[in-house]
């Protein structure tokens, strides 16, 4: 058992690129079904490849997290790898490569909205249990469009098939097809969403879900998630000595016991496991008590000692580290190494630059310890 999460299932924030990029992924995957052999399901599947296969070929080799998975880049730029993906390739992809992603596209709505629409036609294709809830949040989208927006030229264009988007017709025949088609049709304007509205978690490895903090897509009122959110927080700073907090806290790993009774706190002492998913989505428990409580700050800097007494940091080095420590102490740990290239820690040194690749290797290994 590790610090955080237990195994992929506890689930991961990732970046909304990164979050399209895997359900790009499980959608090549899913078309390959015989249900989905007719040449419009296939153009769709061509053109996901396309996308796939782009995204890892501008993954650079000059960022040194690229180099660390650099047999896989090298693999999965290929196109007839994707010509029957086996689910162990399929899992190589997320895994691996997932978390390298880059885009020029600055469009988070429109992405977000890709994320959200990928999720509704795999939930058509495997009979996934979100269908219903990724629904609710589409057609959520649309009616603060239509109840707030309408004014604006382009969606002033596209009243119409939004007026359909949030009908009950609409939903009668759930088609893949018909949502690739929402989806190309309807992504350039997700971005006059009020952005104050909205706040999007995605979880890595099961379902990718969107959640609109103040309530506007559910029945749950401000206060149901205030009244859960203090109970928890109450909790965490009342049992810092409690052994399984006390060792997250000191990122030591704890045991299958320890994360059973941090779930039975959660999930049935504290609320259910609907408050807890409703309130931090799928944030393991470790993250999210190392964020409410805060990390060590003397196991942090432990967790450099050897990097340190081996390569002997210079000033410049030793800053860099402080910065770390400082982010992993306030926010439980680094989500992505790619998070090592910008703000806060590309000033005043970047650490592409202050460091060698050998010592980069090194670094980049204690951020995935501490996070693991």
């Amino acid at each position: 058992m590790t610090n955080i999460q237990k195994g992929r299932e506890a689930g991961e924030v990732v970046a909304p690129v990164a979050a399209r990029f895997i359900r790009m992924v499980q959608m090549i995957k899913c078309l390959q079904d015989a249900n989905y052999v007719d040449v419009k399901y296939q153009n769709i599947r061509e053109n996901l490849i396309d996308h796939v296969v782009d995204d890892v070929k501008a993954m650079g080799t000059e960022r040194v997290e690229v180099r660390l998975e650099l047999r896989y880049v090298e693999r999965y730029k290929e196109r007839k790898q994707y010509e029957c993906l086996e689910e162990i390739h399929k899992e190589e992809i997320i895994d691996h490569l997932a978390k390298l992603v880059v885009s020029d596209e600055k469009d988070e709505a429109a992405i977000s909205f890709d994320v959200l629409m990928y999720g509704l036609m795999l939930s058509v294709m495997t009979g996934g249990k979100n269908l219903g809830r990724l629904k609710r949040y589409v057609v959520g989208n649309a009616n603060i469009l239509l109840k707030e927006c309408a004014t604006i030229p382009d969606i002033k264009v596209r009243i119409s098939e939004l007026k359909e988007l949030v009908s009950d017709h609409y939903w009668d025949v759930q088609d893949v097809l018909k949502f690739e088609e929402t989806r190309k049709s309807l992504r350039e304007i997700m971005k006059y969403i009020p952005a104050k509205k909205e706040k999007l978690h995605y979880s890595n490895f099961k379902d990718i879900v969107v959640f609109r903090e103040e309530g506007r897509l559910t029945s749950l009122s401000a206060s149901d998630f205030e009244d859960y959110r203090a109970k928890v927080n109450e909790y965490v700073e009342a049992h810092k000595t409690t052994p399984a907090i006390n060792k997250l806290l000191h990122n030591e790993p704890i045991s299958v016991e320890d994360y059973n009774e941090l779930e039975r706190i959660f999930t049935v002492e504290l609320g259910t496991a609907e408050d807890y998913e409703m309130n931090y989505q799928d944030t393991p428990f470790g993250l999210l008590i190392r964020k409410i409580a805060k990390m060590d700050r003397t196991a942090a800097y432990a967790a450099f000692s050897t990097f340190i007494l081996e390569e002997r940091p210079n000033t410049e080095q030793l800053h860099f580290i402080e910065q770390v420590v400082d982010y992993v102490v306030e926010n439980g740990y680094i989500n992505n190494v790619l998070d090592l290239m910008k703000t806060p820690f590309d000033r005043p040194y970047k650490f592409s630059l202050i460091f060698t690749y050998e010592e980069q290797v090194k670094f980049v290994k204690i951020i995935n310890n501490i996070k693991k």
